[in-house]
């Protein structure tokens, strides 16, 4: 690479830092160049923990003796990474009564409240799979974006092999949305049996809500992944690497996702793409939920630091 081109890609990197941006991952000068997440960004120069990732560290009584990324990816993981099997809303929240300290530090690393798309025109967006009521702020985002004039070809619905949970998904939640940002479509009906995994649940919220003129009208598809032996349900990185087989084409995308979850889906998303080039990745999401525990937005962290460290690796070895 060029001297001109690098200060290029320095230059676009201070910008999106600068502007509070979701996850970016761009190709200029012919190479795949990925960003990293805002979060990532403000708690990692280079290899070493910030200060603000240091009195994240503190603040939680996290142990960490070595403040490279390296040192911090093992803190983290085994303090703040849920336990296996569990599920996020499964989470027992150890560090409530650290929320008024951690508050405004999780702010700070820009994991809490929405980012916002830096281009008008995409060739496609992808809603990432989710709980019910989380799809549907995601494909609610998806329609204020189209309000606002963010244009696209195409809608993909990424789903993962899950059964639908009865106690965060019960059939009553179905015909109730529970944000005023969705209404059910004039004249829609609903189908003799209800969703039981998240395919077809995520079908289902497409089909019965009321969208803006014009946005029904772009091709929607399915992209839909197994889970791996052994798993209750496919994770995000089984739903990536699906996607991104099956995308032979090059474009640029948006994808959807909601904090605290938008720079961990994204480093996901970008590391199934990693060895290809041109592609221009987007992750966005509205701000998270309050009702998201510190113990659950600490785990998205984790995960997010540790996506970041295994896409620096995969970069290194290019």
């Amino acid at each position: 690479m060029n001297r001109s081109c690098y200060q290029h890609l320095v230059f676009l990197f201070s910008i999106m830092v600068t502007a509070g941006c979701g996850i970016f991952f761009h190709v200029h000068c012919g190479v795949a160049m990925a960003q990293p997440s805002q979060a990532f960004s403000r708690l990692f120069t280079g290899d070493v923990a910030t200060l603000l990732m240091q009195k994240l560290l503190t603040t939680t009584q996290t142990p960490c003796d070595d403040m490279s990324l390296k040192g911090v990816v093992s803190a983290t993981q085994k303090h703040w990474i849920r336990a296996a099997g569990k599920e996020r809303w499964e989470i027992e929240n150890k560090f409530a009564d650290m929320q008024q300290q951690l508050n405004p530090l999780l702010h700070q690393a820009g994991i809490l409240d929405t980012t916002h798309p830096t281009q008008q025109e995409y060739d496609c967006v992808i809603l990432l799979g989710a709980v019910l009521n989380r799809v549907r702020t995601r494909l609610a985002y998806v329609a204020d974006l189209w309000k606002k004039g963010i244009r696209f070809k195409k809608l993909i619905l990424l789903a993962g092999e899950r059964a639908l949970d009865s106690a965060r998904e019960p059939e009553k939640e179905f015909f109730t949305p529970f944000t005023n940002l969705i209404t059910i479509r004039e004249g829609w009906k609903a189908p003799a049996s209800l969703p039981t995994n998240e395919k077809d649940m995520m079908l289902f919220v497409y089909d019965q809500t009321k969208l803006p003129e014009g946005l029904r009208d772009i091709p929607m598809e399915v992209v839909y992944a197994s889970r791996q032996p052994g798993e209750r349900r496919a994770t995000t990185a089984d739903i990536a690497k699906e996607w991104a087989s099956r995308n032979q084409k090059p474009g640029s995308i948006l994808a959807i996702s909601n904090q605290p979850y938008v720079s961990y889906q994204g480093a996901t998303l970008q590391n199934a793409l990693h060895s290809d080039t041109g592609w221009s990745l987007e992750t966005v999401g509205h701000a998270a939920n309050e009702q998201d525990s510190v113990a659950v937005i600490l785990d998205a962290l984790a995960r997010t630091i540790y996506q970041e460290h295994q896409n620096v690796k995969a970069r290194a070895h290019a």
